[in-house]
């Protein structure tokens, strides 16, 4: 099999993987497939969650024919049980057929995904770095992980929220969550061959440019994104596995800052859980961080102006 170039997005829930897919699913020669490794996976189990174009998963025109219910590979339920990323090299020890027939797999299923999308780079936002380790493993895949980071406080403010399929979340189980795929993705800095750290945040101040910038890493020097400027994105119809349901959202949106909404002694918990990280990643002594705010359209269609309500997207 020919190689396939993947841009996976490893973080947190609720660290804006939906945007920063979407915003690479608009370039040129990239395609955003959402937490595509998540659905190799889960397959079935997952059918309440639409396609990014509205439709059934079963019923896509695109993935119809490309789903992988966990049923079919019964040994992948057990190695999913690894919750942490450095138990896997005693795994494969263990069980090397089962690591070599899931990699084949795998690789089976992202050339399957490239064929029929007919582009150069795969983006997928599964976010765990488990999957991103075992991607790692794939002989025909050349992977590029970015990390996206964003405040936990914000990501706890965000959590705490139900929408539609995603459950809300307790602060604090919002929090050791954020704490534990952190320590993941920066253990998997050392594993990866191409890794990049982003923040959220610099991430909404300016969209066009970090988008242009790893788009550069992989090796496509872009002039301008088409649909994206500092302030502004054209999002059109995907097909986008799983992710945030803003992901159905499409139109002209605009990418500023809005602060988000969490108690103080909810954030001085916060704060306290994770002092270390907030250090490390630039944000100890700043607020709750910045999410950005979606004017979009209520139909999957690109619409030429923008339309007329707001909605938050994460």
């Amino acid at each position: 099999m020919a190689q396939i170039k993947v841009l996976y997005i490893a973080g947190s829930n609720r660290c804006g993987s939906t945007l920063l897919a979407r915003l690479l699913g608009t370039l040129p020669g990239f395609f955003a497939i959402g937490e595509g490794l998540v659905h190799f996976f889960t397959g079935s189990s997952e059918d309440h969650v639409p396609c990014g174009c509205g439709a059934d998963v079963h019923d896509c025109s695109f993935w119809k024919r490309i789903s992988l219910p966990l049923e079919e590979e019964p040994f992948a339920a057990r190695w999913l049980r690894l919750h942490r990323t450095p138990l896997l090299g005693s795994y494969c020890r263990r069980y090397p057929q089962h690591i070599s027939e899931l990699v084949r797999s795998v690789g089976n299923f992202y050339d399957t995904i490239a064929q029929r999308a007919g582009s150069q780079v795969i983006v997928d936002s599964s976010k765990s770095p488990l999957h991103a380790r075992l991607l790692s493993w794939v002989p025909n895949v050349d992977l590029q992980v970015v990390y996206l980071v964003r405040d936990p406080r914000s990501v706890v403010a965000s959590s705490r929220q139900a929408k539609q399929w995603l459950p809300g979340a307790s602060a604090l189980h919002a929090t050791t969550r954020w704490l534990g795929l952190s320590l993941g993705s920066e253990y998997l800095r050392t594993r990866v061959p191409r890794w990049r750290r982003l923040r959220y945040e610099d991430l909404v101040k300016a969209p066009s440019s970090t988008t242009l910038g790893i788009a550069a890493d992989l090796g496509f020097h872009l002039a301008k994104a088409p649909s994206i400027t500092e302030s502004m994105a054209e999002l059109g119809p995907h097909h986008m596995l799983g992710s945030n349901p803003d992901k159905l959202k499409c139109g002209r949106i605009s990418i500023g800052d809005r602060s988000a909404d969490l108690t103080w002694r909810s954030r001085a918990l916060v704060s306290a859980l994770t002092a270390p990280l907030l250090w490390r990643y630039g944000y100890w002594g700043q607020g709750q961080g910045d999410q950005f705010q979606a004017v979009a359209s209520p139909t999957a269609v690109v619409l030429p102006e923008p339309a007329e309500h707001c909605a938050s997207v994460d």
